[in-house]
């Protein structure tokens, strides 16, 4: 149970990993554009994504760049968050740490996918968490059934005795 348990919760670390590594890229695309041309960058025009819809009033202002291009760097913050987090969660070392930082980047993430109409955010996200809650459960219960057990080889001094 506790090799699965680590197998399962491994996968989820990994798919954190390369799911905000693969979302950094396209933020420090976007950085990067829009630091060359002054405008946000449409990797799909015409399509609804990447149109912030929290966000419409904000860019027409005059400090519409420098609106544009904070998002852009903490949704960048968020992603290397999540990385450390996963890095932390497959060391095992630190296991608790990573948790909380996957959990922290992951809902940091979230508001941007809501905000920026991103389609495959949420889904990624949620296969992410399940992977992630279903393996500590089945880390936490193994670890359990070992400390029962050991705790059951245990000299027992009978009180009542004495």
């Amino acid at each position: 149970m506790k090799t699965f348990a680590t197998v399962l919760t491994r996968i989820g670390a990994a798919d954190l990993a390369l799911t905000c590594l693969g979302w950094a890229v396209f933020g420090v695309i976007g950085v990067i554009h829009l630091v060359m041309t002054g405008q946000v960058w449409e990797p799909n025009p015409g399509m609804q994504s990447y149109y912030p819809r929290a966000f419409i009033d904000a860019t027409d202002a005059a400090d519409g760049f420098a609106l544009w291009l904070t998002f852009d760097l903490v949704f960048i913050a968020f992603c290397a968050l999540g990385i450390v987090g996963a890095g932390l969660i497959w060391s095992a070392r630190a296991r608790r740490t990573g948790y909380v930082l996957a959990a922290v980047a992951i809902a940091g993430q979230a508001f941007f996918w809501w905000a920026f109409v991103l389609p495959f955010g949420p889904p990624g996200g949620a296969v992410t968490v399940g992977l992630l809650v279903i393996g500590a459960v089945l880390q936490l219960t193994a670890r359990r059934r070992e400390h029962d057990a050991e705790a059951s080889r245990l000299p027992t001094a009978d009180l009542a005795e004495t």
